[in-house]
């Protein structure tokens, strides 16, 4: 949760064309309502949103592992992604 209660949730979603995946990150209020959400890293497969925490200036902390290209050297990536405010 961050400051304010909410429900930070991360994962990924299979898109339409040649099954990209896309690391998602959501932020849900007490009731389940979306406050905001955020997509990004299109990864060829292997796309995952591993984990999230909030510091107290409510800044997101987000961890994704993603192929950067659906190419067969395209390495497996760790990224850990700031979302402020």
């Amino acid at each position: 949760t961050d400051r304010m209660d909410h429900i930070l949730v991360s994962g990924a979603n299979t898109g339409n064309t040649g099954f990209f995946r896309i690391t998602e990150l959501a932020e849900l209020d007490r009731d389940g309502n979306d406050v905001w959400a955020d997509a990004m890293l299109p990864a060829s497969g292997y796309g995952e949103g591993l984990g999230v925490a909030a510091d107290r200036c409510g800044a997101a902390y987000w961890g994704v592992t993603a192929l950067d290209t659906p190419a067969p050297t395209s390495p497996l990536r760790a990224y850990v992604v700031k979302l402020a405010p």
